[in-house]
């Protein structure tokens, strides 16, 4: 029976993770799974590939992890997705090669070592007097700032602080995503799965389970499904799994992110998903 690791973290404490559910589906294939934190010495050759699924720490240590990604590659052992397309996706700016290729997304700014004063003429470079910052790297809404100008500089300093010398994105803040909400696709070996609609509890703005977001498994119109299949074309190589996260904006619909590292798939959410991505799974393995 061929052993995969599901690379994971030392403690998924407090976040929702539901992976354990394709075990089974797997090991009707005759594929064993071992969940292994990803900043454990392994010796990576010993399995047949590696599936990046909740190293949920990593933006703490990101060169580590990015090294480890390199060491399961060079082992020669299978990397999913491949390290190239990770590394690609890491770094947010490949929000703005995407617009290049024609794809919508919200309107974002690149920047690096914000200060008081930039940081006070995005809003109207933005159009908006309400702006979200991130940093280029990270996951969870670590280092994110939403704010409503005008503020003070008292206010606007721990934004500013925490960008000083990292790069980062800024964005308008778009009502929908509170209103309406976030809609992920979940996409195997480049086939729809299935999708999500995530709606941000009451007075947030963090679409993630672990703000208490509400999400709802739905069924997407085609206008919504054109979109999510024009990100996930544009994309090579193909990723044997990927997230597409929309939101409505400007009469359609526009790219808030891809993940292709380690997103949550909501496969309890959809009845199947997880014998879906077993099978995808499957398939590649004997491929490889």
């Amino acid at each position: 029976m061929p052993t995969i690791a599901y690379l994971t973290m030392a403690s998924l404490a407090g976040f929702e993770c539901d992976d354990p559910l394709t075990i089974e589906p797997l090991a009707r294939h005759g594929i064993e799974v071992a969940l292994t934190p990803w900043d454990q010495p392994t010796d990576w050759s010993r399995f047949a590939a590696v599936i990046v699924r909740s190293p949920w720490d990593y933006q703490k240590r990101f060169e580590q992890f990015l090294n480890v990604l390199r060491q399961i590659e060079a082992s020669g052992t299978t990397l999913w997705n491949p390290y190239s397309l990770m590394e690609w996706n890491l770094h947010k700016s490949y929000l703005l090669e995407l617009q290049q290729q024609g794809i919508p997304i919200v309107p974002t700014v690149h920047g690096r070592n914000l200060s008081l004063a930039r940081l006070k003429e995005l809003p109207g470079e933005l159009g908006s007097d309400e702006i979200v910052i991130k940093p280029i790297v990270g996951a969870g809404a670590h280092r994110t700032h939403r704010l409503r100008f005008p503020l003070t500089d008292a206010q606007l300093s721990e934004a500013v602080s925490d960008h000083a010398q990292s790069e980062y994105l800024a964005q308008p803040f778009l009502r929908s995503i509170v209103d309406e909400g976030e809609y992920s696709l979940i996409y195997f070996g480049g086939e729809l799965s299935h999708a999500i609609l995530k709606t941000p509890k009451p007075g947030d703005f963090r679409s993630q389970e672990e703000f208490g977001s509400r999400l709802v498994s739905i069924t997407p119109d085609e206008s919504l499904r054109r979109h999510a299949d024009r990100v996930i074309a544009a994309i090579s190589p193909q990723p044997l799994y990927g997230r597409v996260d929309l939101i409505r904006h400007n009469g359609g619909f526009a790219l808030m992110e891809v993940e292709l590292v380690e997103p949550a798939l909501y496969l309890s959410k959809s009845p199947g998903a997880a014998e879906r991505f077993a099978n995808v799974i499957a398939r590649a393995l004997t491929r490889s």
